[in-house]
């Protein structure tokens, strides 16, 4: 099995496209909730939730792609 670094980025790169596309969509949505019931909702608070850790696993998945591209490099 041969492992091929310029496809693993790739690979990676769509991921990560894919995850800030769902991203804006729950930001969109979170806006949308917060002008019609509230910063307060219940329902604004789950999606707040949800939002943080969409971004949380974006922040973990591009620390662990720049580790990788810098470990390539050496």
């Amino acid at each position: 099995m041969t492992c091929n670094p310029k496809e693993d980025t790739h690979s990676i790169m769509k991921g990560a496209n894919e995850l800030l596309k769902h991203i804006e969509r729950v930001r969109r949505e979170l806006n949308e909730q917060a002008l019609r019931f509230g910063l307060q909702s219940h329902a604004v608070l789950e999606k707040s939730r949800e939002l943080d850790q969409l971004l949380n696993a974006y922040q973990s998945a591009e620390s662990g792609a720049h580790m990788d591209s810098s470990r390539r490099s050496l």
